[in-house]
């Protein structure tokens, strides 16, 4: 099962990347099964599943295959080794800056059109699949930036600008926001809304909030955690059985 899911992850990997063939590259290391620093028994490990890989691919590539389950990615990778044309004079990208490599190679190849890249530096969160940032790969285009928010007031917007003045990296971005929204910051005694950056922070704040007698609602995100509680009801309900 571990080798078989090694193989379904090469493929994914190489349907999200640019290269034309499927190869050892596209596997991850294989710790612990080697001396520290050398890698000749993950490379073999390597070598020994490519065929598998390429046959699993063989069978996602062909309208009859019957073996493999056809996803998304698949036909995005299959689109993009037709080279297509897309039959557009101006092509946008939203969040540009978490662009596939595969997306990327078909925006290249659409020489005829405008491209326009929308995306924020600052915001590129999916690296670790993978994603890169399109726009480094245009750094001859013009550039221009969306600084104006209609969602908030300039008070708002002053808040923001001191946090992207302690990035790391620093910017050249400063958000402007609309005179006519008026907009405060300021301590609130008794909050309406929370935000927070988990799951397990929203569902403790939650659950507090029910302990002190609050109507409470949980909003955004929440998927994982209806299914988790629902599954956690079954569960009581099928032991409840077992018990009767």
């Amino acid at each position: 099962a571990f080798l078989a899911g090694q193989v379904t992850q090469a493929i994914r990997k190489f349907c999200q990347s640019a290269d034309s063939k499927l190869g050892v590259k596209h596997f991850q290391k294989f710790d612990g099964i080697d001396e520290a620093g050398k890698y000749n028994n993950s490379d073999k490990v390597k070598d020994y599943l490519l065929p598998f890989a390429q046959r699993a691919w063989a069978d996602l590539s062909d309208p009859a295959g019957t073996v493999m389950p056809f996803n998304h990615d698949c036909y995005v990778k299959i689109w993009s080794m037709e080279r297509p044309v897309i039959a557009a004079d101006y092509i946008l990208l939203d969040e540009a800056q978490d662009t596939a490599p595969v997306m990327l190679s078909i925006l290249q190849q659409q020489t005829h059109a405008l491209l326009i890249l929308v995306g924020d530096d600052n915001q590129q969160i999916y690296e670790w699949r993978g994603a890169i940032n399109a726009m480094t790969a245009f750094p001859g285009a013009p550039r221009k930036l969306l600084s104006q928010s209609f969602r908030f007031g300039q008070t708002v917007a002053d808040v923001a600008n001191s946090v992207l003045a302690g990035l790391e990296e620093p910017t050249d971005l400063v958000i402007q926001g609309l005179p006519s929204i008026p907009t405060r910051v300021c301590p609130v005694a008794e909050p309406r809304c929370y935000l927070y950056r988990t799951n397990a922070g929203a569902i403790g704040k939650l659950m507090s909030a029910i302990d002190e007698g609050k109507r409470s609602h949980l909003i955004g995100g929440t998927g994982e955690v209806v299914a988790f509680c629902r599954a956690a009801l079954d569960l009581q309900y099928l032991w409840g059985r077992q018990c009767k």
